[in-house]
């Protein structure tokens, strides 16, 4: 009787596990929509849309619908361009579009009549505003990541740079990284997604030292987007922050960088009243300075495999404090 129970249940579960949809992580991609249409405002349909990252020249190719909408999703942040192409109009070619985690982009295109062979190309412009969402959000890209100055070579310190960012207080109690409040939530608040992976501990043990799980070193992170209010319910768990990290992928070339950060009290600079500290006989100050000693180096790099998707490779960094 017993074994048959046991195996009703063990069913029970096959069948829940194989029958259950699958559940969706939170989006660290993108997606681009709009609509195609002639120059007196009538739509387009059945005019074939290219969107191409620039960077892995992986291009997706749609249609517009009867009512001249497109809509691609599932783009990885990026540089990115479009090419629009209807029978009877000149092509249009939009270059210089910079698709952010998490972004979701309106580019609509007006084909002018002519042959498909003439193309009209768009390169740059105003920067794109957000028109399909109303998430309040900061980018960090990774110019601003590796170039701005970081005390331990946190990426997350970076946070400060949004609106609405405090250092929480007591971090000789608590010397955890990470420890933010935003708009007055609560430190333990905020929601960490690394490519799209949930990346908390759920933990409030100081001595796990970070609220995230992993914690990609600066170089390796493409950027990061701080959204702070009204995101989407994907990101329900968070009543603070969702920190939506992007780590590099690779291109159609062989990439990377070697870097190594040195900290030394001696290289420090020093002001008067330190140097009007008494000294002994053999000239050594009577109250010595806490020696610091800090060495962080690391080696990211980036290829395109033979079949041709991407392959990266970011260890974490090494660090040595003496």
């Amino acid at each position: 009787m017993r074994a048959a129970v046991y195996c009703s249940v063990v069913v029970i579960c096959l069948a829940g596990f194989l029958f259950t949809p699958a559940l969706e992580a939170q989006t660290n991609t993108g997606v681009i929509v709009g609509t195609v249409s002639d120059p007196t405002g009538a739509v387009i349909p059945g005019a074939t849309v290219t969107i191409t990252q620039s960077e892995m020249q992986i291009a997706t190719v749609l249609e517009t619908n009867a009512v001249g909408n497109y809509v691609s999703t599932l783009l990885r942040a990026g540089p990115y361009e479009i090419r629009v192409e209807s029978q009877g109009f000149q092509t249009a070619l939009r270059r210089g579009i910079v698709l952010h985690v998490n972004d979701r982009l309106q580019l609509n295109f007006i084909l002018q009549p002519g042959a498909v062979a003439e193309v009209i190309e768009v390169t740059g412009g105003a920067p794109l505003l957000e028109t399909q969402t109303g998430d309040v959000s900061s980018v960090i890209d990774s110019r601003a990541i590796v170039d701005l100055p970081l005390d331990g070579r946190n990426y997350i310190d970076l946070m400060l740079l949004a609106p609405g960012v405090l250092q929480a207080p007591n971090l000789g109690s608590n010397p955890r990284e990470g420890r933010f409040t935003v708009n007055g939530n609560g430190t333990l608040q905020n929601y960490f997604v690394l490519n799209g992976v949930d990346n908390n501990s759920f933990t409030q043990n100081a001595q796990d030292n970070s609220p995230q799980v992993g914690r990609p070193a600066p170089d390796a992170l493409r950027e990061f987007k701080l959204q702070t209010r009204t995101y989407s319910a994907e990101f329900g768990f968070a009543m603070g922050a969702v920190i939506n990290t992007e780590v590099k992928g690779g291109s159609n070339g062989l990439h990377g960088r070697a870097w190594w950060f040195h900290r030394n009290d001696n290289l420090n600079a020093t002001d008067f009243f330190t140097n009007r500290v008494p000294r002994n006989p053999d000239g050594t100050r009577a109250k010595e300075t806490t020696e610091q000693r800090r060495n962080q180096w690391g080696a990211p790099f980036g290829a395109t495999t033979l079949s041709g998707s991407s392959i990266t490779r970011t260890p974490t960094p090494a660090r040595r404090l003496a």
